[in-house]
């Protein structure tokens, strides 16, 4: 996979692990679903009571099975704390900052409908990775521009379609 497209499918495959999850477990699934939307809490917390394991895991065992590049398993095993990726870590660490960006826009639903503070996804571990040194006056600024980026990107998405 060529560097410049690594970041794209690395975004688009970080999560196959619901899919994975929904083809090979369907009930396990369902019943995970149906506990997020009586409120029982986090999505990971549940799929680890439900079914041992969660979406990361199997996503990036799917992935390792499929002989995909390990940039995709690394993304779809550490979308959630990327400094545990081993090689990837700041194509994971920016998989990690857009995840909970399209969360916090509520664009789309990923099935984890905690909310998703301007707090929380500065304080991501993935910001660290990236910009490991940024001082209080960048980070309002990442947040201004990110936030006026946001505000946009409903518009953008339905000139795509």
């Amino acid at each position: 996979v060529p560097v410049d497209e690594a970041d794209y499918l690395a975004g688009l495959v970080h999560d196959v692990g619901k899919i994975a999850m929904a083809s090979a477990f369907p009930e396990h699934f369902a019943e995970i679903h149906r506990r997020l939307r009586e409120g029982a809490g986090d999505l990971i917390a549940v799929e680890l009571e439900v079914l041992g394991h969660d979406h990361m895991e199997v996503g990036g065992l799917y992935l390792k099975n499929h002989k995909l590049p390990d940039i995709m398993v690394e993304s779809a095993l550490h979308h959630h704390a990327p400094e545990h990726a081993s090689h990837h870590c700041q194509i994971v660490a920016a998989v990690q900052i857009a995840d909970l960006l399209v969360r916090h826009a509520k664009i789309g639903f990923s099935g984890n409908s905690a909310e998703v503070t301007n707090e929380d996804w500065l304080e991501a571990s993935g910001w660290n990775i990236l910009f490991p040194q940024r001082a209080e006056a960048e980070r309002a600024l990442a947040l201004a521009s990110l936030n006026r980026s946001l505000e946009r990107l409903p518009t953008i998405l339905e000139g795509l379609i």
